[in-house]
């Protein structure tokens, strides 16, 4: 089914990946996020055959973010998958990583920028990415 929406876990990428974190002990959900971000970090992730794919990193970072309980972020209402709970501290160094992996994935030049067909979809799901990085802040 692909991209269904421009919510932050509106595709079967990002639920795929939330559905998997649920599946790893809580004591290491927060490694396997880390570990995503700095990839995503270092790389850019700007092709749809990236690893980590930019719906992932989106949806890591959301986990990340809804788990930090940061203002006026929180996990999907309408979400169908529960939020995979973390434990242990997330350092500003965590943070940082998200926000910038965040922004390799979604900068206006990128693939997936650019993977919106509809303008108002692309709007509104970048409306979605710059809230998650305001709560990173």
């Amino acid at each position: 089914m692909g991209t269904f929406g421009s919510g932050l876990l509106d595709s079967d990428t990002a639920i795929d990946f939330v559905e998997a974190l649920h599946e790893v002990p809580p004591k290491a959900r927060l490694k396997q996020i880390t570990v995503i971000l700095d990839s995503a970090a270092a790389s850019g992730t700007q092709s749809v055959q990236a690893s980590p794919l930019p719906e992932e990193v989106v949806a890591a970072v959301a986990v990340l973010v809804a788990n930090m309980n940061q203002g006026e972020f929180s996990w999907p209402a309408e979400s169908d998958v529960p939020l995979p709970l973390l434990t242990g501290t997330i350092s500003p160094t965590v943070a940082n990583t998200a926000r910038v992996a965040l922004s390799n994935v979604s900068r206006k030049d990128g693939w997936w920028w650019n993977s919106w067909v509809d303008d108002q979809e692309r709007a509104l799901a970048y409306a979605n990415i710059e809230a998650l990085i305001r709560a990173l802040d």
